[in-house]
């Protein structure tokens, strides 16, 4: 067994969508849906595609559970650069460690060579 914790984004939905076919596992809700639909829609750009497997995985999650998400939207964080309250829809999570960053703050990190902002443990911030 995984230690999810210890994982990437992207290993976390490969596994939650392996779970989810084999076993029935749970789809994903609130936190973990939105961060799973704003990575699947970053991979647009990136080299580290998702399986199909896990884009349908995250599909139907958010067919299920669009009020969850939708909900979430809404919802208020921190940013941890400048602690400046912020809707989650307008911050900037990142891939590997989920620190939320708001635009100006994101703005002031280095850039992968798709132009993506990166968190500072190296993750793409989303």
């Amino acid at each position: 067994m995984h230690n999810q914790d210890k994982l990437s984004i992207h290993s976390k939905l490969e596994n939650k969508a392996k779970d989810w076919e084999e076993n029935n596992g749970y789809l994903l809700e609130s936190a973990s849906l939105w961060q799973g639909v704003r990575y699947a829609r970053s991979q647009t750009s990136i080299g580290n595609k998702l399986s199909e497997l896990a884009r349908n995985f995250i599909n139907t999650s958010f067919i299920e559970n669009r009020a969850d998400f939708e909900g979430t939207c809404h919802l208020k964080d921190i940013c941890r650069g400048c602690d400046t309250s912020y809707r989650s829809e307008n911050l900037l999570i990142c891939v590997e460690c989920d620190m939320e960053r708001c635009g100006g703050c994101a703005s002031l990190h280095k850039r992968n060579e798709y132009g993506e902002p990166l968190c500072r443990c190296g993750g793409i911030l989303v």
